[in-house]
């Protein structure tokens, strides 16, 4: 179970949403909360972006203005929805956690500045979870609160509203997950001033059903606040197919690949025995290993890069948080930042093909569709969950298990003996040629 959480500061941004959905996938996020939207045009419209299929739900809380609302996404293959509560400041999700058939209620807040309406938010929570006591409860999202005075720096410690906040908390018997990564979730444009408004607070039974519950905060990349991911358990299904890009064509050094990779020769020995057609099947498979192995190089530049320019912003932060910043620093970072933007925007062209969709005028981008088509091929081939003898089986391995069980009896040879002819009117092979014919594929060729 893992769930993303962030104050995204407005999600009107082509490359934010990109970045959603890139976080969305890598952390395998079954739910989705984001705070501060900005926009009216989140459910059936932006939603499709950020969560990047149509496999979804969303229920939102619209913005007052240019201020404020609340969006939650989630797989309903895992999670069945009952009730959706709308509060000022909150928006709970109630439903059926189907892996362990427990009811579970996922909060997601964005507390208001001024203290006496987070008080009251504080006391309608607290009234919405006593009505459930039996339910797991998942309370995240930005607060707009700290705890303790060393979850602030660079601006006052409000102790009323301090225990206010921590006196819901204890009252309820909610436990709070340990942020790792970095001491504060939130910096302000000058890099002056850093608190911890974002966080999970779980009840004991949540606990109970998931004991390896932990939260990891991402760098502050696209807004003032880090989004912060709980997780329990997550799976790897292994690498991803070949797949030729467009944009591979405009790289320079694409074609030297090309060619080096063509002129390769399978199988110098055995060239006079092959047909013409097996010969061109060799190099083309040369050709994909040549490319696979530059795009290996080429997207290890790139991820290098990204985590350069994103360590670059961290290392800024922390310095920030020491008090330690200038102009030259905020100048730095804003490059940092630049770089970043322009790694993300071209992935976001490899992603439109992806979504193999057609556009009449360069630059004429529907994201709600392209987005909507991304990986449709692979969510109609993939495996998301197997029932065997009544039980559902999600784990990757034992699906790949079951998967490899079911061909290798599909494709088993069913005659031991075939006939044989012999006549010596039969034209026949060398020796060579037939220990070449019947030997076992190897790996590398099935590749």
């Amino acid at each position: 179970m893992n769930i993303f959480s962030n104050n995204i500061r407005g999600i009107g941004c082509e490359v934010k949403r990109s970045w959603l959905r890139n976080c969305h996938v890598q952390n395998q996020a079954f739910f989705v909360g984001l705070q501060e939207t900005k926009s009216m045009e989140v459910k059936n419209k932006l939603d499709k972006q950020i969560w990047g299929s149509s496999n979804f739900q969303c229920d939102v809380i619209d913005p007052v203005g240019l201020s404020g609302g609340i969006a939650s996404l989630w797989d309903p293959s895992l999670f069945q929805i009952s009730e959706s509560i709308k509060g000022e400041g909150f928006l709970a999700i109630k439903g059926l956690w189907l892996r362990l058939r427990k009811i579970c209620c996922f909060v997601n807040v964005y507390a208001p500045q001024e203290p006496w309406r987070k008080k009251a938010l504080w006391n309608n929570l607290a009234d919405l979870i006593n009505s459930d006591a039996e339910s797991c409860w998942i309370v995240f999202g930005d607060f707009n609160v700290v705890r303790f005075p060393e979850e602030r720096l660079g601006s006052v410690f409000c102790q009323s509203s301090a225990y206010y906040f921590n006196e819901f908390i204890h009252s309820l018997g909610l436990l709070e997950i340990k942020i790792g990564g970095r001491r504060f979730t939130y910096m302000n444009s000058t890099g002056d001033k850093h608190s911890k408004l974002d966080r999970f607070l779980v009840s004991l039974n949540s606990i109970e059903a998931w004991p390896t519950l932990n939260v990891t905060t991402m760098p502050r990349v696209h807004s003032d606040h880090s989004a912060i991911i709980l997780s329990a358990l997550q799976h790897d299904f292994g690498p991803t197919p070949f797949r030729f890009f467009n944009s591979w064509l405009k790289d320079p050094g694409f074609e030297g690949v090309l060619r080096s990779g063509w002129a390769v020769s399978c199988n110098p020995g055995r060239q006079l025995f092959l047909s013409p057609l097996s010969l061109v099947a060799g190099k083309l498979k040369n050709l994909k290993e040549h490319i696979k192995l530059w795009r290996k190089e080429s997207n290890g530049t790139a991820k290098k890069e990204m985590e350069e320019f994103t360590n670059k912003i961290k290392e800024f932060d922390l310095m920030a948080e020491e008090g330690r910043v200038n102009n030259e620093m905020l100048k730095n970072r804003q490059e940092a930042y630049q770089k970043i933007m322009e790694i993300e925007s071209n992935r976001i062209e490899d992603l439109k093909q992806k979504s193999r969709s057609k556009w009449a005028l360069e630059g004429d981008e529907n994201n709600a569709f392209f987005h909507g088509l991304i990986n449709k091929h692979h969510r109609s081939q993939r495996i998301n969950r197997i029932k065997e003898n009544g039980f559902w089986i999600s784990d990757p391995v034992e699906i790949k298990e079951r998967v490899f069980k079911h061909f290798a009896g599909r494709f088993t040879e069913p005659i031991k003996s075939r006939p044989k002819f012999i006549s010596s009117k039969f034209l026949k092979l060398p020796p060579y040629a037939i220990e070449y014919l019947e030997e076992p594929f190897s790996l590398a060729e099935v590749k």
